[in-house]
C-alpha cells in the first residue's frame, strides 16, 4: 500500500497541544509580571502621595527625588515588560494562523474525501473512506479547540494588559 507523505510540515497533536500550553503559560506569566510592576508603581505613588515631608526642605527634596526615580525606573520597566508581552502575543497569533490553516485545510480534505466517496461504489471502500473522513473531523475540531485555547489566552492576557496600562501610565505623580 502506498503512503502519502505529502504533508511533512505536519505536526503531531501532542506538539501542537505542548505548544499551546507553553504559549498560554508565556503570556500568563508575563502578565503576572506586569501585575507586579503595576503594584510597585500604585505602592510607590502612595507612597509619595502619603508622605508628611516634615523634616528639611532639602531632605524632602532628596526624599522626593529618590521616590519619582524609584516611579521613573519602574514605569521603565513595565514598558519593557508590556513590550515583550506584545511580542508573545503577536507569536501566540501565528500560532493561531497556523492552526486556522491546518484546520482550513483539513476542511479542504473532508470535502474531497466526501466527493472522492460519491463516485466510489463498493460498500468496503466507500466504509474505509468514512474512517478517512471520520479522522479527518476528529482532526478539524482538536484544531478547533486548539485555536480557541490560543485566542482565549492571548485575549485574556490583552484584557489584563490593557487595565495595567491605564493604571501605570494613566495618572502620574
Amino acid at each position: 500500500m502506498k503512503k502519502n507523505n505529502k504533508r511533512t510540515d505536519a505536526k503531531s497533536r501532542d506538539d501542537i497541544a505542548r505548544t499551546v500550553e507553553q504559549s498560554g503559560a508565556d503570556l500568563k506569566e508575563k502578565v503576572g509580571d506586569l501585575d507586579k510592576l503595576e503594584k510597585d508603581v500604585a505602592t510607590i505613588r502612595d507612597t509619595l502621595a502619603n508622605l508628611e515631608c516634615g523634616g528639611t526642605a532639602e531632605g524632602a527634596d532628596a526624599v522626593d527625588q529618590a521616590i519619582t526615580g524609584a516611579e521613573d525606573i519602574t514605569v521603565e520597566i513595565f514598558d519593557r515588560e508590556d513590550e515583550a508581552l506584545e511580542d508573545l502575543q503577536s507569536e501566540n497569533e501565528g500560532h493561531e494562523q497556523d492552526l486556522s490553516e491546518h484546520s482550513d485545510s483539513e476542511h479542504s480534505d473532508v470535502e474531497k474525501l466526501s466527493e472522492a466517496s460519491s463516485r466510489i461504489s463498493t460498500n468496503e471502500t466507500i466504509n474505509e473512506m468514512v474512517k478517512a473522513k471520520e479522522a479527518a473531523l476528529q482532526d478539524i475540531d482538536f484544531l478547533i479547540e486548539q485555536i480557541r485555547r490560543v485566542k482565549e489566552a492571548r485575549d485574556d492576557s490583552e484584557k489584563s494588559q490593557q487595565g495595567y496600562q491605564g493604571t501605570v501610565h494613566g495618572t502620574r505623580s
